[in-house]
């Protein structure tokens, strides 16, 4: 997805092939803004893994590695990872 300045992509990872075709895409995707020259703040790149056994794996950008985070906003909106408990 793409609005403005801001890219998301994600997809259903739950075997070694799809961790790396995710990979891949993001390789590709980098090689693109590099092309169009559309440049990535890579600093700003993360990583949020959903689902209760979700292995946590890491991805990279320009071979360097996404920072993992639990909440992010986008267009206004927290999306949260975190599985909240009502005690």
């Amino acid at each position: 997805m793409k609005f403005a300045d801001d890219t998301k992509i994600f997809g259903e990872v739950s075997t070694s092939s799809q961790h790396q075709k995710l990979q891949q895409d993001l390789d590709s995707l980098f090689y693109w803004s590099q092309e169009w020259q559309m440049l990535f703040n890579i600093e700003k790149c993360t990583v949020m893994h959903f689902g209760r056994n979700n292995r946590q794996l890491n991805y990279t950008l320009d071979s360097r590695m996404l920072q993992k985070v639990h909440e992010e906003k986008y267009l206004g909106i927290v999306v949260s990872a975190l599985k909240h408990i009502k005690g």
